[in-house]
Formats: C-alpha cells, structure tokens, sequence
C-alpha cells in the first residue's frame, strides 16, 4: 500500500473534551472502524517524541540521517496501517485513533509527517 493511501482520522482533543462522543459517532458510518468505542491510542504520544527536534529523547544516527528518516517515516505509517488492519480484521474503510491528552500537542507533527492524508 502506497503512503499516499494511507487516511486514517485522528482525533485529538484534551481529556472531556468529546472526543469519545466523535470517534463513536465517526465509527458508526460506513467506511470507517475504530477497535471499539474507545479507540486510545496512547502510541501516538510516544512516537511523536522521534519527531520533535525540542525532545530530549536521544536519536539513533538512522534518525538522524535525512534520507534513512523518510525511509523510516514510510516503513513506519505502513506498519501501523497494515497492523491496525490485520489485529482488528478491518482490511478496508478508514482506521480511526483517538488520543485525549494533553501530552499529544507534540505529535501533530509526526501524525502530518507519517499520515499526509490523514484527517
């Protein structure tokens, strides 16, 4: 599957903020499925950390090389698109991620670098 095909829906919000009540109401239309009504995916927060140049986290020299990161950046989004498919038995439709924290601020950028055409 080409990056490019590749439309999951993010929801991001701060905790009571509705998100549960979207992600319910988005998941219940045709085309697109979450693993069930609370769709948390607290990975995304902890991915968003390889791609703000603020962290502290320490990068590995393939992060770190421009060429090897936009390899990582496809291998990555495909894995998690083709993992959220094969563990929920869903092979079309959009995957829907829902994440209320505060901490995920920092991820909007990884989720645009990883999933263009995410919405």
């Amino acid at each position: 599957m080409d990056q490019n095909e590749i439309r999951p829906v993010f929801i991001l919000g701060f905790p009571r903020s509705g998100t549960t009540v979207m992600t319910t109401t988005i998941i219940s239309l045709e085309g697109f499925w979450g693993c069930n009504r609370r769709v948390e995916g607290m990975w995304i927060q902890h991915f968003g950390l390889l791609f703000n140049p603020e962290s502290n986290l320490e990068r590995s020299s393939v992060l770190q090389d421009p060429k090897k990161f936009e390899i990582f950046k496809d291998c990555f989004a495909r894995f998690a698109d083709d993992f959220w498919r094969k563990a929920y038995g869903h092979p079309d439709g959009r995957w829907v991620d829902k994440t209320p924290d505060f901490a995920q601020i920092d991820s909007v950028t990884m989720i645009k670098q990883l999933f263009p055409h995410a919405r």
